[in-house]
């Protein structure tokens, strides 16, 4: 899904009474848009395509929505961040150089920018590039700054983030004991719903949104890696709407969890 495409979405949305509106802008200016479905005081917060090249989990996003505004979420909200990358997916649309990017337009990896052991993940780079660059110091990218005030002012009981590939559910972060117990206990609910391996990220995770959230707000906080691994970038339509099928309540399950 294009970045175009998404405003569409966002007015298609607006017009049948949903909240919609934007959490800041990218690097070039592009609106950080967000998706309000449910009218509960415990908010849960979705964000998908922070990594550039993974635009699939941006189709994900907004065919759950599709598929749950006609739920009744009780007590809880749900604000859908369906595009926090939308520079870096134009990239990848507009050239076959950029096939691999999961940075922005500043070539930062948004994914590593948080500032939760920043610099400290097995892959951080130093350097600018398509991938796994931590920027100068964290948050100084607007799109970081953006989604990190934005959670600030919604104080999440829990968030879930959208990648690709791999079939895996990250869910750890140096949390305190209890927590991680609490944590590991939906992450196995949630990848029995998915068929999913749960994964910790421990020893090997730092400076992702996942990470900051578990470290600042001790929530539980998870990483979902849609589609299987044997993909390569682009990854077909038709299998992006066959892994929404599979995963259309996947929301609903993390509630079911928290309640």
């Amino acid at each position: 899904m294009r970045y175009k495409q998404l405003c569409e979405y966002i007015k298609q949305f607006r017009s049948i009474g949903l909240t919609t509106g934007s959490i800041g802008c990218s690097v070039m200016g592009r609106e950080l848009y967000f998706v309000k479905v449910g009218n509960g005081g415990r908010n849960i917060i979705i964000q998908a395509s922070i990594h550039a090249r993974e635009y699939c989990t941006t189709t994900i996003a907004i065919k759950q929505i599709e598929h749950l505004i006609n739920y009744n979420l009780g007590e809880y909200t749900l604000y859908f961040i369906p595009m926090l990358n939308p520079d870096g997916v134009e990239m990848c649309h507009d050239s076959v150089d950029f096939n691999n990017l999961k940075a922005n337009a500043n070539f930062v990896d948004l994914n590593t920018n948080f500032d939760a052991h920043w610099g400290q993940g097995a892959q951080n780079q130093q350097k600018a590039g398509l991938a796994n660059y931590i920027g100068k110091y964290p948050h100084d990218q607007p799109e970081t700054e953006s989604i990190v005030q934005f959670t600030k002012k919604l104080s999440p009981v829990s968030t879930m983030s959208y990648h690709s590939r791999g079939r895996e559910l990250y869910w750890d972060f140096f949390a305190p004991y209890f927590d991680m117990r609490r944590d590991k206990e939906i992450a196995l609910v949630l990848a029995s719903y998915l068929q999913y391996k749960v994964v910790s990220s421990q020893n090997s995770s730092a400076g992702g949104y996942k990470d900051w959230c578990i470290q600042q707000f001790k929530i539980p906080s998870f990483t979902v890696e849609f589609m299987p691994e044997f993909y390569s970038y682009p990854i077909p339509q038709e299998a992006v709407l066959q892994e929404f099928n599979l995963s259309k309540n996947l929301p609903l399950i993390l509630i079911n969890c928290l309640s």
